[in-house]
């Protein structure tokens, strides 16, 4: 009995903390169809938001990236390209005068590499929901001193202005209220040095469920004894997809492993050219006890990434300027699949 309590009293604390990957709103996601369960699931379900953590579904795949190179595939230079691409975002102020680390990496615009292969380092994409204080809807204090560094020690200060074009005032553009806005192009203030960028899709569309994906993060909030000296990365598959809405971008189901400081991880997939590319980016995941369980989707165990197609493709190209595309808070979305 002492050893219940003793559970409920942590999954009670755990309530009041904040974290960077927020607990799965289902309800903005599923189709008209689905609302009945979630109805009946209401009772279930805000118990279940009581817990703001999620890890890892099923077998706890994720492990740092040169433990894992024969089973995600990733050939030396591809090893290297994770090590020089991928990193942290750094702000010293972020939550009550601490400091968050969280997953972002590097990517290139299509049509911007040159003629030899070239692509400048210069641009990152990440979650907008690391930039936005959830209780207060605004911007994150000390915004200004925010920083990327990648694994080999190569850092760069972010270009404020286009941090700043999240409006968490707008509910269309609040990150924690639609997470199609949950998604950000940031300018580094310079180039980072060796870095070869992911790739945009050359799809359009989100990729079809059952594809194979390599999540790529930081060392996650419920990994503690790892350092934090080179990226997570590991196997997982799209499970169920939303199609992009009025030029929006999509949303992808996933039974990727992903916690707390995962957000704006990367998703990665081959194009046509056998590169990697950014499918989507980590936003949401589900509750920490259902770890070590299957994928459910009735009781939210499965993680959410936004499409890196669209608008987002836009925003590549223009870091700070968010393309009115994404509105429709409201409207429900149904699953490409059909699944």
């Amino acid at each position: 009995m002492k050893i219940q309590h003793f559970i409920q009293l942590v999954l009670l604390l755990g309530a009041g903390s904040v974290w960077a990957m927020p607990v799965v709103n289902l309800n903005q996601l599923v189709g008209a169809e689905h609302q009945a369960n979630c109805q009946r699931n209401n009772q279930e379900n805000d118990f279940r938001n009581l817990v703001h953590k999620a890890s890892f579904i099923g077998e706890d795949d994720r492990k740092p990236l040169s433990k894992n190179l024969a089973t995600i595939g990733f050939s030396a230079a591809e090893q290297e390209q994770a090590m020089r691409c991928t990193g942290q975002i750094r702000c010293p102020g972020a939550s009550n005068g601490k400091g968050s680390l969280q997953s972002a990496g590097l990517i290139c615009p299509r049509d911007k590499r040159t003629s030899g292969g070239h692509c400048a380092a210069d641009r990152i994409a990440s979650a907008a929901h690391i930039f936005v204080d959830k209780a207060t809807n605004r911007l994150i204090p000390g915004i200004e001193r925010c920083v990327f560094q990648n694994y080999r020690g190569g850092t760069s200060r972010l270009e404020v202005t286009d941090v700043k074009v999240i409006d968490p005032s707008s509910p269309a553009n609040n990150p924690y209220q639609n997470m199609r806005a949950d998604k950000v192009v940031v300018r580094l203030k310079e180039p980072i040095a060796g870095c070869d960028p992911y790739d945009m899709p050359e799809d359009s569309e989100p990729p079809p469920v059952g594809t194979n994906l390599v999540a790529i993060t930081q060392v996650q909030e419920d990994q503690p004894g790892y350092r934090n000296s080179e990226p997570m990365a590991y196997n997982c598959n799209v499970t169920r997809t939303f199609p992009a809405r009025g030029g929006g971008p999509s949303v992808l189901y996933t039974n990727c492993d992903a916690n707390g400081g995962g957000s704006g991880g990367f998703v990665l997939t081959r194009n046509s050219n056998n590169r990697l590319a950014v499918t989507g980016m980590f936003i949401r995941t589900g509750a920490l006890a259902l770890n070590g369980q299957p994928y459910d989707e009735a009781n939210k165990n499965y993680t959410v990434a936004v499409g890196t197609n669209a608008d987002f493709i836009q925003m590549a190209e223009n870091p700070g300027q968010r393309p009115q595309l994404s509105q429709g808070v409201t409207s429900p979305l149904r699953p490409a699949s059909g699944q």
